[in-house]
């Protein structure tokens, strides 16, 4: 889906945004949270990670499997299901 739309996409596995799209000359991250490690994590921890990833970004979004889990995620960026994700890549498509 990313592919189609974006003539560069990265995807990566040891940095922070695991998949990253180039929109001009942006780098917009998407961080895929499955939910499955939400509390194994303490809060600071979590805020680290996106403390990251917001720095080394222009913009980026939390992407996670449901509505539960958005509302855990919410607090610490723009969070979105992957049933809003094809939403969110059509408005990033065209700037």
């Amino acid at each position: 889906m990313l592919k189609e739309r974006f003539k560069t996409v990265d995807m990566k596995t040891t940095q922070p945004g695991d998949i990253v799209v180039s929109i001009k000359k942006e780098k917009i991250a998407f961080e895929v949270e499955t939910g499955e490690n939400f509390r194994g994590y303490s809060n600071e921890a979590h805020i680290a990670k996106f403390d990251a990833v917001r720095a080394q970004y222009s913009d980026f979004y939390i992407v996670v499997t449901g509505w539960r889990e958005k509302r855990n995620y919410e607090k610490f960026g723009k969070t979105i299901t992957r049933n809003e994700l094809p939403g969110i890549i059509s408005q990033l498509s065209t700037k």
